[in-house]
């Protein structure tokens, strides 16, 4: 039978384990929070306190193990309003629902692995003026909503949600190769899809919401050769 000693210092082992664990699956540099997410996996979870021009790590160590950080969270950098440019490292792929939204003073975002952006990931962003979108396969509705100073190019977008680019400057699409685009389906006149035209792109492989580019001041399509 283990004496009293053996079994407070088994205790105190386990708690420390524990604490341990527990630390092992978040970290905060420069007042930013990162969250494990999957194995070898983090994060940005928390980063409200965000202001002027932040650099986010291609990979953060906490306990004892290396993470490469690959998403943005929900909401992680919402309302900094003090937040002028975001750099992103190859790897991160993914910007979460809102993660950006109200940022009203950002004007760029350099990522250069991104593919896919989040519901109003960037809603009101009324400075951005930059952000690459060249990779981005999926873009969520009301992601750059209000982003009025925006000039973006999408290159492999298959997935565009409703009212996505709404009143941004400029938006030059690539349609990715397909098997057919409905004549007419876009004009730089409405920049509207009809009911037909938006399920026959849907069939072709393409998911465009008909307010996708409403009230986009600009819009160029370039149609597949």
């Amino acid at each position: 039978m283990p004496n009293k000693i053996q079994q407070l210092a088994f205790a105190i082992a386990v708690c420390l384990a524990g604490t341990g664990a527990a630390s092992a699956q978040s970290k905060k540099i420069d007042g930013i929070k990162y969250t494990v997410v999957a194995p070898g996996q983090m994060k940005v979870e928390d980063a409200r306190k965000a202001e002027g021009r932040v650099a986010i790590p291609a990979t953060v160590e906490a306990g004892g193990r290396t993470y490469r950080v690959t998403r943005v969270g929900d909401e992680a950098f919402k309302d900094c309003t003090r937040l002028l440019a975001v750099s992103l490292p190859e790897g991160l792929e993914a910007i979460d629902y809102a993660a950006f939204e109200g940022c009203v003073n950002l004007e760029s975002v350099s990522a250069p692995s991104l593919k896919k952006v989040g519901v109003g990931a960037f809603s009101f962003c009324a400075s951005l003026a930059a952000i690459d979108l060249e990779k981005a396969e999926e873009i969520g509705s009301h992601a750059f909503q209000k982003c009025s100073s925006l000039k973006a190019v999408l290159r492999e977008a298959r997935n565009i949600g409703n009212e996505a680019f709404t009143t941004c400057a400029r938006v030059t699409y690539y349609l990715p190769d397909m098997a057919e685009v409905p004549d007419n389906a876009f004009s730089n006149e409405k920049a509207y899809l009809g009911y037909e035209e938006e399920q026959r792109l849907k069939e072709s492989g393409l998911c465009i919401w008909r307010d996708a580019f409403r009230a986009c001041k600009v819009l160029e399509i370039n149609l597949p050769s």
